[in-house]
């Protein structure tokens, strides 16, 4: 499957799907499979040791659910360290593809008051240490369409990127190449 087709059936069907149980689900074995999967297959290298990961939550359905690429050298996790990933707000049909960081570890050390502004300076220091990327992206804020803790992190969390929308997703070659 294309990663323009991952995108855009998870946009599609997760309000619906997730009005239903987690377990077993097939959208979200989806995410966790064949969704990674398409975005595996679309990086230009897989040399570096690269890992893939999709989450549609654990025990219950994410609030924003996730694909993401990990360098292990950095991070193996979504609760530590930085790494790009894709976050999908399907209550306005976007996904950000973002480069970002664990909003968990950062919370556990400074709380929830000071996790913010702490991720929100971490992620203006990775936009100046990578300003050659940066320049390629959009450096502005990302809504998530949520209020919870995760959602706030991430877009906290989020140096740059760049936000497509479910009716006007690119095609495959823009989104690989962005990618």
């Amino acid at each position: 499957m294309s990663l323009r087709q991952m995108l855009m059936r998870v946009l599609t069907d997760y309000p619906t799907e997730r009005a239903k149980p987690l377990a077993e689900n097939p959208l979200a074995q989806f995410i966790r499979g064949q969704g990674a999967d398409s975005v595996r297959s679309s990086l230009v290298s897989t040399q570096l040791g690269l890992t893939v990961q999709g989450s549609p939550g654990q025990g219950n359905w994410a609030e924003v659910p996730w694909v993401a690429v990990f360098y292990p050298v950095v991070t193996v996790t979504a609760t530590q360290g930085y790494y790009v990933v894709y976050l999908f707000n399907t209550a306005n049909g976007t996904v950000c593809l973002s480069l970002n960081q664990g909003t968990t570890a950062v919370r556990k050390e400074f709380g929830e008051k000071l996790s913010l502004q702490v991720l929100r300076e971490r992620a203006a220091l990775i936009r100046s240490r990578v300003a050659d990327y940066a320049e390629y992206f959009d450096i502005g804020p990302i809504e998530l369409g949520s209020n919870g803790i995760l959602p706030r992190g991430y877009e906290a969390g989020h140096a740059f990127g760049r936000t497509y929308f479910l009716q006007r997703m690119p095609g495959e070659s823009e989104l690989q190449k962005d990618l």
